[in-house]
Formats: C-alpha cells, sequence, structure tokens
C-alpha cells in the first residue's frame, strides 16, 4: 500500500492523502499493478464513497480528504500537528503484514514519527528548517521596518518640520505593507516521510474508533476477504474529530459499576434519549447493491457513539421499549455491549458468579433499540457491520440444559463444561492453554415483533432475526433486516469472539463487543426475507422448530436470489444451486432451528 500525502491545507485544518493499492500473491497481477477479479475498496463512513476496480485492468490512486487536528496556522512559522496512525490488514480473521509506504511530496513540513506498529505510530509534523527560518528571516525584516518607521516619525515630529501628516500616512502604508508580506509566508503545507515494511499490529484500543479511513478489499473469488484499516486518534491542542471508543474494561464503560441498580427486580427503566450523542459529521452512505434505492443522501451523515449503561440496555424484545438513539439513514453508531449474561466486571474463574446488568435476567442483555428515521414496515433495515473488537476476556458453557441433545450425549444433569477466555488480538486462550484463532460477530441483530409485548431475545424469528448466531456476519458484511415496527428500533449484543457451526455447546466465546456499524433504510432488495452480503458470500436464512422446515425455507430464499441473480426460472436456478450452495446448521441452541444457505464469493462466473 502506497500512502502520498498530496496536500496538508492548514487554513481548512484537511489534509489530502492519495492512496494506491497494490494486491499481491494470488490477488493481484502484474505485481500488483491490477487485481485477479473485481474488487471493492469500502472506504469508511468518514470519507466520501467507494471504488470499485475491474478485473483485470490498471488499478488507480484515490484521494482520501482527512480532517487535521492540533495546532493553528496563526502560530505560523511554529505551529504543529499531532496524530496516531495504524494500518491492519486481515484475511479471513487473520492479521497480514501491511507494507506501507508514505512518499515525500512537499518541504514545507517535516514529519517525526516515534512508538511501534502494535502501539501505534505517534506523528508530529513541524515546520522544516528552511521555512522556520524564513518565517523568522520575515519577522526580523517587519520588526526592522517598523523600528524604522517609529524613528523616522519621531525624527520628523521632533523637528517640527512640517510633515506629521504624510509620516502617519507613511507609516500606516508602511503596516499595511507588513500585513501583506506577513501573509506571503508558506501556509499551503505539504508533509513528507517515508516507511517501509510496517508490520500489522492489534493497536492501541483508545485508537481504534476515531478511524480516517476504514479499507476493505473484497475480492471477487472464494477467497476470503483482505481489509485494509487505517486508523487515526488526534491528539494535541485541536478538537477531537470524533469520539474516541474506549472498549469497556472489563466489559463495562467507565463508572458504570457506580451506577444505582434499579428497583423493580433489574430491570430499568427506558428513559427516551438515554445517554447516546452524535460526533463529529462525516459522508457517505453504506455499501449497497447496484440498483437497490436507499435513503441516504449524499449530505454528510453522523457518527453516534452508545455505550452499555442501564439507561441503554435491555434484556427482552418489544415494540413500546423508547428507543435510546435515533439516527438518519447513513449514520454510523459505534455500539458497546456486553457479554450475553451482561456481566458487569470479568470472570477470574470459570463459571465465578460476577455482577450482572440484570440481576434477573430474561434473556440476552442487549444495546438499544436504536431507531432510523424512515424506517417502516414495508422498508428494509440494511446493517453494515464496519468493525468488530471484542473485549479482552471472554467465557465458554456446555451441558448447563437438560434437553434432548444434552441427553442423546450423556451429558445432562453436570457438570458443567467451563471455560474462561483471554481475548488478545486475534488469538484466544482458555484457561487449559488451548488457543484459537478468532473471527468476532455478534449473535443478536434483531427488531421486535410487530406484536404488543414482552418477547423473548433466545428464539430467532424470520420476522425481525434476532438471536441469529451467524458465524459468517463478521466485519464486512451487510444484513437486511425486513421492517417489522416503525422506526425499526433495532437491538444489538450478544457478541461471540469464535464460533463454530451449530454452536454445538450451547455458547460460543462469550464476550463484550464494540460494534462500529452504519444504517441505511432500502426498497428493492431480491429476497423478500432476512438474508446478507458477508465476505463468505450471500446468505439466506430459515427458522423453525422442525430443521426440514427450516432447510426448505433457507433454501427456497436462495433460490429466489438466483433467479434474480441470473434471470432463471425456478428449477433451473435449483439445477444451478446444487453444485455450489452450501446448506450449513447456523444454530441448535435456541429453541428453534437455524439453518443458512450461502452461495460463496466468486463461486459463479
Amino acid at each position: 500500500m502506497y500512502a502520498t500525502v498530496q496536500k496538508v491545507d492548514a487554513v481548512a485544518r484537511e489534509v489530502t492523502v492519495r492512496v494506491l493499492v497494490q494486491p499481491r500473491g494470488s490477488l493481484g497481477e502484474d505485481d500488483g499493478a491490477a487485481p485477479a477479479a473485481d474488487l471493492t475498496q469500502l472506504n469508511s463512513s468518514s470519507l466520501r464513497g467507494d471504488h470499485t476496480f475491474p478485473a483485470h485492468e490498471r488499478i488507480a490512486s484515490t484521494d482520501l480528504p482527512i480532517a487535521l487536528a492540533g495546532g493553528a496556522v496563526t502560530d505560523n512559522p511554529f505551529d504543529g500537528y499531532d496524530s496516531r496512525i495504524q494500518f491492519e490488514a486481515v484475511l479471513g480473521g487473520k492479521p497480514m503484514p501491511v507494507q506501507l509506504t508514505l512518499d515525500k511530496v512537499d518541504s514545507l513540513f517535516s514529519l517525526s514519527i516515534t512508538g511501534d506498529a502494535d502501539a501505534g505510530l505517534e506523528v508530529h509534523l513541524t515546520r522544516t528548517t528552511s521555512v522556520l527560518v524564513f518565517g523568522l528571516f520575515m519577522m526580523f525584516v517587519m520588526w526592522a521596518i517598523t523600528v524604522a518607521v517609529a524613528l523616522g516619525a519621531r525624527h520628523l515630529i521632533s523637528r517640527r518640520r512640517g510633515l506629521v501628516w504624510p509620516a502617519f500616512g507613511f507609516m500606516a502604508a508602511s503596516l499595511f505593507a507588513l500585513a501583506a508580506f506577513r501573509n506571503a509566508a508558506p501556509v499551503a503545507d505539504r508533509l513528507a516521510a517515508r516507511l517501509h515494511g510496517v508490520p500489522v499490529g492489534r493497536g492501541d484500543r483508545r485508537a481504534e474508533c476515531l478511524r480516517v479511513g476504514d479499507r476493505r478489499i473484497h475480492h471477487g473469488k472464494p477467497d476470503p476477504v483482505v481489509e485494509c484499516r487505517p486508523t487515526r486518534e488526534s491528539s494535541g491542542r485541536g478538537r477531537r474529530q470524533e469520539a474516541s471508543c474506549d472498549h469497556p474494561q472489563p466489559g463495562l464503560a467507565a463508572g458504570a459499576r457506580d451506577r444505582p441498580r434499579p428497583p423493580d427486580g433489574g430491570h430499568p427503566k427506558r428513559p427516551a434519549g438515554g445517554v447516546a450523542h452524535a460526533v463529529a459529521p462525516h459522508a457517505g452512505p453504506p455499501c449497497q447493491d447496484p440498483g437497490i434505492a436507499s435513503t441516504a443522501g449524499s449530505a454528510r451523515m453522523a457518527r453516534h457513539h452508545l455505550d452499555p449503561t442501564p439507561a441503554t440496555t435491555i434484556d427482552a424484545f418489544s415494540r413500546d421499549t423508547a428507543p435510546v438513539l435515533t439516527v438518519d439513514p447513513g449514520d454510523t453508531v459505534v455500539a458497546g455491549s456486553l457479554d450475553a449474561h451482561g456481566f458487569l466486571e470479568r470472570q477470574h474463574t470459570p463459571g465465578e458468579a460476577r455482577p450482572r446488568m440484570f440481576d434477573l435476567s430474561r434473556g440476552h442483555c442487549l444495546t438499544g433499540p436504536i431507531a432510523v428515521r424512515g424506517a417502516e414496515p414495508g422498508t428494509v433495515l440494511a446493517v453494515r457491520l464496519d468493525a468488530l473488537r471484542p473485549g479482552e476476556w471472554g467465557w465458554t458453557t456446555a451441558a448447563a440444559k437438560d434437553n434432548w441433545l444434552t441427553r442423546e450425549l450423556g451429558v445432562a444433569g453436570g457438570p458443567r463444561g467451563q471455560l474462561l477466555w483471554e481475548l488478545a488480538g486475534a488469538t484466544g486462550t482458555n484457561n487449559f492453554g488451548h488457543t484459537m484463532a478468532l473471527a468476532p460477530f455478534l449473535g443478536v441483530l434483531g427488531l421486535p415483533p410487530a406484536e404488543p409485548g414482552d418477547h423473548s431475545t433466545i428464539p430467532p424469528r424470520a420476522e425481525g432475526g434476532g438471536n441469529l448466531d451467524c458465524r459468517e456476519l463478521v466485519a464486512g458484511s451487510t444484513l437486511f433486516l425486513p421492517v417489522t415496527v416503525s422506526g425499526a428500533n433495532l437491538h444489538v449484543g450478544d457478541g461471540h469472539a469464535a464460533q463454530g457451526d451449530g454452536e454445538v455447546g450451547g455458547t460460543a466465546i462469550e464476550c463484550p463487543m464494540t460494534t462500529e456499524l452504519t444504517l441505511d433504510v432500502v426498497t428493492g432488495r431480491p429476497v423478500p426475507g432476512i438474508h446478507a452480503e458477508a465476505p463468505a458470500g450471500r446468505i439466506t436464512f430459515g427458522f423453525s422448530a422442525d430443521l426440514n422446515k427450516a432447510t426448505a425455507e433457507a433454501l427456497g430464499a436462495m433460490l429466489t436470489w438466483l433467479q434474480s441473480l441470473y434471470d432463471l426460472d425456478r428449477p433451473t436456478a435449483l439445477a444451478l444451486a446444487s453444485p455450489v450452495v452450501d446448506l450449513r446448521v447456523t444454530q441448535i441452541a435456541n429453541e428453534t432451528w437455524g439453518v443458512h444457505a450461502l452461495l460463496p464469493t466468486g463461486a459463479i462466473r
């Protein structure tokens, strides 16, 4: 990846970075000059629009405008700017090395870098020596002229030669000339530096949500997605451009332990509005298929932050629950969520009892509801998952219920299987020393049923989704939920750091999660029910107490999608699906069978 700082405009407080992506190995051709298949650069919501590069055609560079913070142009030539920059790349859920080159374009700014890849690179921008010397020289000249004018005026006045008013006129003209001379100092700033072979690192959690550009490369093959996500956190004297996304430690926003407990059995009253707030605006609607109508306009959208607190969490679905946050289509929400049980403190031993958000929990501890303006029954809520960051710990419990499966497996009646996980970067390690790769996703993404009353969060529903537990819905996915109630009222939570198809033990690696998602309202989708576009491919779902019915529902929706994509009749669509479509048992843990059909990315060319 090559990034060239084209222009640093200290007056507009904006830097333009020209980025060139060069896919290597099986992803690229001609030594990275062209993609082997269609490639899409998905920019974060703080940037304008996405860019598509056709297969076998040379990749063009793209210019990305980024806000500056810190320093003030009025301090020129002594102004300086600070920031933290980190680039990450993920292939199939695993970290990849990234080579980053920042090229020098002009000599008006110098760049110093401290830190390392794991903690992020601290960048400090100052004027170059030549600019500083030139500025000091101009200041000296201006002061010299000022002193000369003052001495000349004093001499003329003291000699009383009748030149007082001409002297004042000369002084005024000189001062105006000095102002023009001062403004001739270099202000249109360009910075320069060069880095080679910067490895990918996990980065500072405090900077992970402060995103400059989120670049994910979706390759048109069955290969996993490649994600390149530069993140940036501003520091110094300037106003922060976006709110920090400090991850809840351990799994809770700071200070939540000291909040008063609700008096009515653990279920708090829900004030409208909650504690969510919007921060600096950004631009760009979420990614969507061509031909799909969206209500997100071209205006700059907002970025919101939602922490899990007693005022913003709930443990049941209800159409009557007041939204804690209302957003416009195209807005981005950084939502923190506790684990499924809502632990306020981390466990130190497997199965340890710790304080919970709800003393008498009815279901998952979820964050929300989040209402979207313009979402009405008959439209579809598009939930794009831009980033998912698990907390530092997680837990897994198995054989906790006496049901048909545990009886068949001979584990009913106890003891339970208990694991405690330490989560670091892309790896989880349990109390027995076993390690595994992480692929974080949210188990619950859902809307309340249209029927009145409280509804359990445990079974997934064809109307509104909910506890889908689909491991394919990782970062880069977009889930489409037909709207059930006015405003949609999205609930999110049940973070899973990793899970196998089926969630066979009843739980995954349950963990707190910070999720960055972009919401839109769309119409004209090719599938009437719940479906998704993920890095792994197109996904349709089926839910039923009967596994056969759930299978037929998921496959039937996929046939409808294939008919729309390739203009086929239904029997021919089934014939086309047979060689390529995978049927997977999504979960067997939620009282209702879940099956999803997957059309892998690039399987049909």
